[in-house]
C-alpha cells in the first residue's frame, strides 16, 4: 500500500489548506453528515450518532452532496 499524501489534492479530493481555508474554518467538528437511502436506516443511524454526543445531520443521497458543501465554508 502506498503512503497516503495529505500535503497535495486531488479534483475529486481539495485540501483544506489549498482551498485557502484552516482547520478552524470548520464550523462545528461534532458535526455527523448521515447518508442512506432508507429513512429509517438514517433515523436510527443519526440516534446511535446523538448517544455518542455528536450531532447529526441526516439526508438522502440525493441532497447530501449540497449539504455538504454548504457545511465547509
Amino acid at each position: 500500500m502506498c503512503p497516503v499524501n495529505r500535503e497535495g489534492e486531488t479534483p475529486r479530493h481539495p485540501n483544506l489548506v489549498t482551498r485557502g481555508s484552516t482547520a478552524e474554518a470548520i464550523r462545528d467538528p461534532s458535526q455527523v453528515l448521515v447518508v442512506g437511502r432508507s429513512p429509517i436506516n438514517r433515523v436510527v443511524i443519526s440516534k446511535i450518532v446523538e448517544r455518542s454526543g455528536l450531532k447529526p445531520i441526516s439526508e438522502s443521497p440525493d441532497t447530501a452532496a449540497r449539504i455538504l458543501r454548504s457545511l465547509i465554508p
